[in-house]
């Protein structure tokens, strides 16, 4: 899914995203397909095969496995000033929906405080 950055720094929201991936599939709990970007390069290589791949070694069409769950998510920041001290407090959201029923099966949060003195 997408995990929008809705701060005003710029966060690559992909990092954290590639670190779950990693926790989820080392843990063996869950199998996890490509995005949609990463999928559409695997179609355009597919078709290609099948014009230039020996048949019997070519890519098969309707053999990919279909996701049950998708990840959705935002990261926001707030800023508090007093006197001469400055915290940010980022705040990232996340939640899986199942994609047959359209239910958040999930909600998770964490957040961080950054202490900035000008």
């Amino acid at each position: 899914g997408l995990v929008r950055n809705k701060t005003s720094e710029h966060i690559d929201a992909d990092t954290y995203i590639k670190k779950l991936e990693l926790a989820i599939f080392n843990s063996g709990v869950a199998d996890l397909v490509e995005s949609d970007g990463f999928r559409d390069k695997l179609r355009e290589e597919r078709a290609q095969q099948q014009d230039f791949a020996d048949p019997a070694t070519a890519a098969k069409w309707g053999k990919e496995t279909g996701a049950n769950l998708i990840l959705f998510g935002d990261m926001t920041s707030e800023t508090d000033v007093y006197q001469k001290k400055r915290v940010v407090n980022y705040t990232t959201t996340l939640f899986l929906t199942d994609m047959e029923t359209n239910r958040r099966v999930w909600y998770g949060q964490n957040e961080i405080k950054k202490y900035v003195r000008n």
